[in-house]
């Protein structure tokens, strides 16, 4: 599903894909990310989306500020969401599945790439947007 991107009407998007891939191609351990077909990342980016409107985030700048004020506030809220999206797809179900390895019985071996529970929001991406969130938010794992 492609992306609508702001400003356009009823956008469900801050960042384009292509804009999105720039991005994480200067970012470090971004292996998830470039290694992703475009259809899982346009869903990736299009639930951080939606993850990061349940913040409490300061839009006035966007929605009733200058061309100016709009464009300032579009940059954090475009690395926010590349970093929120990341996090959705390193830590997704599929991501954290138990895998299991045997050697003709000799040896099993179980991997898993995360185990617990995890956060809902990218640390990155809530350390991003510090400054514009309204309310409380907490990250943390119990």
């Amino acid at each position: 599903m492609a992306l609508v991107v702001y400003p356009s009407d009823n956008y469900d998007s801050w960042i384009s894909l292509t804009d999105s891939n720039t991005y994480m191609l200067k970012r470090l351990h971004s292996q998830t990310w470039v290694g992703t077909l475009d259809n899982d990342l346009n869903a990736a980016l299009q639930m951080a989306f939606r993850t990061m409107e349940e913040l409490n985030i300061d839009l006035d700048d966007l929605e009733n500020g200058t061309t100016d004020q709009a464009a300032a506030l579009l940059v954090p809220l475009k690395r926010a969401q590349c970093e929120q999206a990341l996090y959705e797809l390193e830590n997704s179900e599929s991501a954290r599945e138990v895998a299991a390895l045997g050697l003709d019985g000799l040896i099993d071996v179980k991997f898993s790439k995360g185990s617990g529970k995890v956060s809902r929001y990218s640390d990155r991406a809530l350390a991003i947007l510090r400054d514009y969130l309204t309310g409380f938010v907490t990250n943390r794992t119990r």
